[in-house]
């Protein structure tokens, strides 16, 4: 039978932090968020690039005018029936019934 000593004699101390490579780890990961960024500025620059000769956007009109287009129906818009877990999600777009 061992006892309480010989148990605690055996036991190694936790490894020391290896500091060159969490430092190295860090610096790599520092660099390839440096890398994604610069990519995504020079895409940005790209796409300026390409769509920079297009004209300007014209003016809103200062009066709306008339509806171009006009719908009928009811609108259900998104919402719970019920509390807690028992909710149920609803969304649809139901057609005016027609009257005659």
């Amino acid at each position: 039978m061992t006892t309480l000593l010989q148990l605690a004699a055996e036991k190694e101390s936790a490894d020391v932090t290896d500091w060159a490579a969490r430092l190295g780890w860090v610096v790599g990961l520092l660099l390839f968020i440096a890398l994604v960024y610069w990519l995504m500025r020079e895409g940005w620059k790209w796409r300026g690039t390409l769509q920079g000769d297009l004209p300007e956007l014209p003016a809103a009109p200062s009066e709306p005018g008339p509806a171009r287009l006009e719908l009928s129906g009811r609108y259900h818009g998104s919402t719970t029936a019920g509390s807690g877990s028992t909710a149920s999600w609803r969304t649809a777009w139901a057609p005016a019934a027609e009257s005659s």
